[in-house]
């Protein structure tokens, strides 16, 4: 079964690196056997033809979106980093991805979502993974009020959050946000989350980096905000570092300790201006040894339990480079060479 699964993402991978030009291939796998579809519509015809629990692989370009997924899918694209997609192409999903009733244990990993991401109003979607994924628009759970059908185990793991307002967590319970960076945006209505090794960069918030709802653990962070939360209960704020703040706030009915309190930017990571996202940032500290969180390891992206991987490469082989000749020789042959590099995770 590994055998066929990396011939089936080779043959897939080398038929979109051969399109003279370019053109969106995806490849569906079931039961061992691939289906391939090509064109815009490539992504909502896999899926229209998978059944629960199939892998879906998408190339480099761009694809209009299901109108909703309501059944279990796996989908690995080539990946969002312009400097790590150069054979492929970065994926970029044109339109919200809405996850409904019925898509529990869906996976997506390598994928830049330009649109948002929104779990379906009070629907139940538990058990998700998002993974190494970049995403321009919110991370919407419905609704602010009246839900009873909550979201649970949701993984947001070494991505890039880029929108510019307020993501609502409302409806969600037992989320964890990991070890992804996140610019202009403040993080309401969490529950009974996890919060660790993130950077969050969101200057100014009338609301407070953190807004609404309890029992939520914020750690080994590193936050460039004017203001810590707002309405919150039961947080709890560990070793945290802290850009604008420059003492121990009063924590009213939330905890707080080991946090690092004015903390300057200047000369805390090796190249990093401004709070927008810029691919030719290095968020790598350059002092670890001085900021640890709660496991000893260093706070931020490369500390903890999902490190953060450079490129965001996904975990699926990645083509590293191809060269194609412009003619065929003298018996008609085209030479063609493609670097495949395995991903230990």
């Amino acid at each position: 079964m590994k055998i066929k699964f990396y011939f089936i993402l080779f043959v897939f991978c080398a038929g979109h690196v051969f399109t003279l030009q370019a053109q969106q291939v995806v490849a569906l796998q079931q039961s061992g056997d691939a289906r391939f579809f090509s064109g815009t519509d490539a992504f909502r015809l896999a899926y229209d033809a998978a059944s629960a629990g199939d892998t879906i692989y998408l190339s480099g370009g761009s694809f209009l979106v299901p109108d909703t997924i309501s059944k279990t899918v796996v989908v690995f694209g080539a990946g969002h980093f312009p400097e790590f997609t150069g054979p492929t192409g970065q994926t970029l999903l044109a339109g919200d991805i809405i996850l409904a009733e019925g898509a529990d244990n869906t996976y997506l990993e390598g994928l830049h979502l330009t649109k948002r991401l929104v779990f379906a109003q009070n629907h139940r979607v538990d058990d998700v993974v998002v993974r190494r994924c970049r995403i321009d628009g919110q991370v919407l759970f419905h609704s602010i009020t009246g839900g009873t059908n909550y979201s649970n185990n949701t993984l947001l793991t070494e991505c890039v959050l880029t929108y510019g307002s307020l993501h609502s967590f409302h409806n969600s319970r037992n989320l964890t946000l990991t070890n992804s960076i996140v610019f202009g945006s403040s993080m309401a209505g969490l529950s009974y989350a996890t919060i660790t090794n993130n950077l969050f960069f969101c200057p100014v918030s009338s609301v407070g980096m953190f807004f609404g709802d309890d029992y939520t653990v914020v750690k080994n962070c590193v936050i460039a905000n004017n203001k810590l939360f707002g309405s919150t209960n039961n947080y709890s704020f560990l070793n945290n570092v802290l850009f604008n703040i420059d003492a121990a706030p009063n924590f009213y009915n939330n905890t707080g300790s080991n946090n690092y309190y004015g903390v300057s930017r200047e000369n805390f990571f090796t190249e990093q201006q401004g709070d927008k996202f810029d691919y030719t940032h290095d968020y790598n500290l350059q002092s670890p040894e001085s900021f640890l969180g709660t496991d000893g390891t260093q706070v931020g992206i490369y500390g903890g339990m999902h490190p953060w991987k450079e490129g965001s490469v996904p975990m699926i082989p990645h083509i590293i480079s191809k060269s194609i000749s412009h003619s065929v020789d003298a018996e008609g042959n085209l030479k063609v060479e493609i670097n495949v590099s395995a991903q230990e995770y």
